[in-house]
């Protein structure tokens, strides 16, 4: 589940503008005890082209270095 902040940065929009579309209906949310919201990436994925993906590659090449004796570390 995404903060809106982060639904905000995967698609390159405002947080008021992924706001209006949860108040609005048209992006569906679930409403935190501490009024925050969290959105399922799929149902962001629904209404909003994902633009940002986070680069997990560097964490996977980070972990894919050969040692000198040939064995990954």
């Amino acid at each position: 589940m995404l903060t809106l902040g982060a639904a905000a940065k995967l698609t390159g929009l405002n947080r008021t503008t992924v706001l209006r579309a949860i108040k609005s209906g048209r992006l569906s949310a679930a409403r935190q005890d501490d009024g925050s919201y969290r959105i399922d990436p799929a149902e962001l994925e629904r209404v909003y082209t994902i633009r940002h993906l986070p680069d997990a590659r560097l964490h996977d090449q980070a972990d894919d270095v050969l040692q000198p004796d040939g064995r990954r570390d």
